[in-house]
């Protein structure tokens, strides 16, 4: 049996894709027989803090899970929230692999530096690492100097970088790493996500107006500007028989997006959905869209691909390697009248969507953490 490290910035109940591969890591891996311990600051993406003890894992096997939540003491750009805690529980803390979570992330670096110091295995996952030409201008001069210092040398001194998608090796080149320590393991789904959603309990839950639209089509995501629901524009005044739902969190820049849409019967804007209920969602839904200028990968298109729905997705990044065109359609992001022409396509079609559906569903079998897990393990080297 191993001990394993995870250092993330937020995980479990904090929701985001990162957050929850490392919880369906964390769980597998316990399976597995090893021990997991998840470091991780005391804060929330809304600016809240969680107490030390908030765990809030309904999950048998979470209980051997050990989540130890540290002080943050402020925050900077975007999500990067500082820690110092960290650093002197990596320290007294003993452990045979210690996995960094996020590229971009405070205390990557320092720990990555007591993993070698203790001559332990350190691996780091990138999720997120989407071109910094497509930040805003504050935030592209600070990453531009985080990366060309800080980033450089976390990714000289790990061991390993796993990277979900082609697409994020292929964003790392640029930091000149050695050709073979980058290795390709996507992203995973637990074969609960495979269970049948239960439609008419996201309809009550949601209060959705399901009566008055003869078609559903579903995003989720955080609602901001660089996930490109602005691209659906077109399609939802287009298609007025349809309902567009976008569920998830707002940020900041989400504003914008919802005064876009503002007015609009045919748009609808849930809200935070609970990962427990992205399932009830998708069951509703007709077909998913992911719109993103860019995409490092996307998990939540393998959790609508398991419960049977065809995608329309943006041909930038990591969904490009995973979506066929036996169960999907990828498209210019930007293409505003093509969204509404391959999203009419579909939902006009019975027949096509109910074949699409049924080879996402088997598509999705290949990603599941149950297998996805040793490909892991034979990385940690345990």
């Amino acid at each position: 049996m191993a001990h394993i490290v995870q250092v993330t910035t937020f995980f479990h109940p904090v929701q985001g894709n990162a957050e929850q591969q490392i919880l369906d890591l964390s769980e597998e891996l316990v399976r597995e027989g090893h021990e997991v311990t998840v470091l991780c600051s005391d804060a929330t993406k809304n600016g809240k803090r969680l107490k030390a003890s908030s765990s809030q894992l309904k999950f048998d096997i979470s209980k051997r899970i050990s989540i130890k939540r540290l002080k943050t003491l402020f925050g900077l750009v975007g999500t990067f929230k500082v820690y110092p805690g960290l650093f002197l529980e990596l320290l007294k803390t003993k452990f045979d692999v210690i996995h960094l979570h996020g590229f971009r992330q405070f205390g990557q670096l320092t720990s990555a530096i007591i993993g070698k110091i203790k001559r332990k295995k350190v691996v780091l996952t990138v999720y997120e690492i989407t071109p910094v030409s497509s930040r805003g201008n504050l935030s592209r001069f600070l990453l531009n100097i985080y990366e060309s210092t800080i980033g450089k040398l976390i990714l000289k001194i790990v061991d390993v970088i796993i990277c979900p998608s082609k697409s994020a090796i292929i964003l790392l080149e640029k930091f000149n790493i050695r050709k073979d320590k980058a290795i390709l393991i996507p992203s995973g789904i637990t074969k609960s996500l495979f269970k049948e959603g239960k439609g008419h309990k996201f309809i009550k839950d949601f209060e959705i107006p399901s009566n008055e639209f003869r078609y559903k089509v579903l995003w989720i995501g955080r609602i901001r500007s660089k996930n490109g629901l602005e691209n659906l524009e077109t399609a939802t005044k287009q298609l007025e028989d349809t309902l567009f739902i976008f569920a998830g969190p707002e940020e900041k820049t989400g504003s914008k997006i919802k005064d876009l849409y503002d007015g609009q019967r045919n748009v609808l804007f849930t809200g935070p959905i609970k990962h427990n209920d992205i399932i009830h969602a998708l069951r509703y839904a007709d077909i998913f869209v992911l719109p993103s200028f860019f995409e490092t990968f996307g998990p939540i298109i393998l959790e609508a691909m398991a419960q049977g729905l065809p995608i329309v997705s943006t041909n930038k990044g990591g969904p490009a390697e995973i979506i066929k065109e036996n169960f999907g359609v990828l498209q210019n992001p930007a293409d505003q009248w093509a969204w509404m022409l391959n999203i009419e396509r579909l939902l006009k079609s019975r027949k096509l969507k109910k074949q699409m559906g049924e080879n996402a569903r088997r598509e999705a079998e290949k990603y599941k953490w149950e297998d996805l897990v040793y490909q892991v393990l034979e990385v940690y080297g345990v």
